[in-house]
């Protein structure tokens, strides 16, 4: 379990900022510490909708326009669902799974985990792999089979999912956590959070979020999806996606990555990057406080550089934050080594951060 810390104001010169146009952006990972970030939406009072399938990562800028690119991106983001899957999934009750030993089919098999988290091993017998990551769960595997059949080749794959639960906020008709049998598309949650819910003007949602994992979040034009029938944007979604449908008129910001609660969080006038931390619980002690990042929407082109440039010294306790913003604290290098990913529960943790959050807006 990871303790949250008190935040502080990280060294001005080893802040990083990113200043980038919505809808020609992508960042490319280059580092260990994140997936990919998006921001909420534009600081112009008219949120401006990111090309389809933008995704953004700290550390480089690079522009793209073209279909193929857009699709690329899509395509990574669902790559790092996988990865989400591989790390954090917890093996539950009712969960088919198969066991495939290689050169050694008598010994594969296919079933579904057991009320009390077993499943049944041809030769080895009962092994309890309820509750453990999937990693783990193939390491429990292999122990078993070990003192019979040493060095194995064995793989382990979740084919169906018995509590496929994503949760859906904002402005739907019904907020709240689904389950599911299987993977649903984005389409399909929506529906079952009661379709899209217009504002007081009449006006419905333009775009989406989907939150995967602690950093990862992926812009969606529901314009190009819903009205113009693109199904390329009817994302298949995973266990712990977080769907949220900000209002035309909402100003947003995110905290990610090592804080006790990343998550979505209304703009408050006057909000500084140090409220943000603050109000997300603080960083981690695996954080890499002198490499915060602050991600900034911008119209009139993309440049990198280093904050103590942009902030010409001044603290960082009084930059103002902006609708569509996103503070991102990376992970120190060291954490890294060895890390074994610990499962936070994603959708707990972000219904309580948007509802404080929506109580302290109110």
């Amino acid at each position: 379990m990871r303790a949250a810390r008190q935040p502080r104001v990280p060294d001005c010169a080893h802040i990083r900022c990113a200043l980038l146009p919505m809808d020609k952006v992508m960042f490319r990972r280059l580092s260990l510490c994140g997936l990919a970030l998006l921001p909420v939406a534009c600081a112009s009072p008219v949120p401006k909708l990111p090309a389809p399938g933008t995704m953004l990562e700290h550390d480089r800028v690079e522009g793209y326009a073209t279909p193929s690119e857009a699709a690329a991106a899509l395509a990574a983001f669902e790559a790092a669902g996988e990865r989400v899957l591989q790390d954090g999934y917890r093996v539950t009750p009712g969960d088919q799974v198969t066991v495939s030993v290689f050169q050694k089919e008598e010994l594969s098999t296919t079933q579904r985990v057991g009320p009390d988290g077993m499943i049944t091993l041809p030769v080895v017998g009962d092994v309890e792999i309820g509750g453990l990551a999937r990693r783990a769960a193939l390491t429990r595997i292999q122990d078993a089979f070990e003192p019979s059949y040493p060095d194995l080749s064995v793989t382990l794959r979740i084919d169906e999912y018995s509590a496929f639960r994503v949760v859906v906020l904002g402005s739907v008709g019904s907020p709240g956590e689904y389950s599911f049998a299987q993977s649903p598309s984005l389409l399909r949650a929506l529906g079952q959070a009661s379709g899209l819910q217009a504002d007081s003007k009449e006006v419905l949602p333009e775009r989406c979020a989907i939150m995967r994992g602690q950093d990862a979040i992926l812009w969606v034009d529901l314009n190009q999806l819903m009205r113009q029938g693109d199904m390329s944007l009817n994302v298949q979604l995973i266990p712990g996606d977080v769907i949220h449908v900000p209002a035309e008129a909402q100003k947003l910001f995110y905290v990610l990555g090592e804080v006790a609660n990343p998550g979505i969080y209304p703009l408050r006038r006057g909000s500084t990057t140090l409220d943000a931390l603050a109000l997300a619980g603080g960083t981690l002690i695996s954080s890499d406080d002198e490499e915060v990042r602050l991600l900034r929407p911008r119209d009139n082109g993309a440049a990198g550089f280093d904050y103590e440039e942009f902030t010409e010294g001044t603290d960082l306790a009084t930059i103002a934050l902006e609708a569509g913003d996103v503070v991102y604290v990376p992970r120190r290098t060291l954490a890294e080594v060895g890390w074994i990913f610990q499962q936070i529960s994603p959708i707990t943790s972000l219904l309580l951060t948007y509802q404080i959050a929506d109580d302290r807006n109110n």
